[in-house]
């Protein structure tokens, strides 16, 4: 895991916003070792408004067209149902690591805007191609509120 910490930018020098957390962070490196900094203007993370898009819209077009749920649901035995958000995850949010020999599938609430646009986008593409269903662009359709979801 690599952190993130914020800083404000006073007279061009960095002031942390949590330095006892840096101070904690740091104590795995040893008295003069060299680290790599890297200063960016904070992401901007999918709004809410994309948010109840997703869930309200283009998650519950999927579910009604397929029958299958929204998100993954257990019997009690140990066997599940994958949902459509899982699904749609996998199939646009993950990647291999060769390194690790693992499957790495990023969580939707990790994406910046544009990011989940782009997410968005193959979403729409791929029900139109494969499923026939066409899921209307957010600024055709009532959105509803949803609350609560993430991942």
């Amino acid at each position: 895991m690599i952190p993130v910490f914020e800083a404000k930018v006073r007279n061009r020098a960095l002031h942390l916003m949590q330095p006892k957390r840096w101070a904690q962070w740091c104590e795995q490196f040893d008295d003069g070792e060299v680290v790599e900094l890297i200063v960016r203007r904070p992401r901007t993370r999918r709004s809410d408004r994309q948010n109840a898009y997703y869930w309200g819209v283009v998650l519950a077009l999927i579910s009604e067209h397929t029958g299958q749920p929204v998100e993954a649901v257990y019997d009690g035995s140990g066997n599940v149902a994958a949902g459509v958000h899982d699904f749609l995850k996998d199939k646009f949010l993950s990647c291999y690591d060769e390194f690790r020999d693992l499957k790495i599938v990023r969580s939707t609430s990790s994406l910046t805007s544009a990011e989940f646009e782009a997410y968005l986008e193959k979403i729409r593409e791929w029900a139109n191609d494969e499923l026939g269903l066409t899921i209307p662009l957010p600024n055709e359709v009532l959105l509803p509120k949803v609350y609560g979801r993430g991942g």
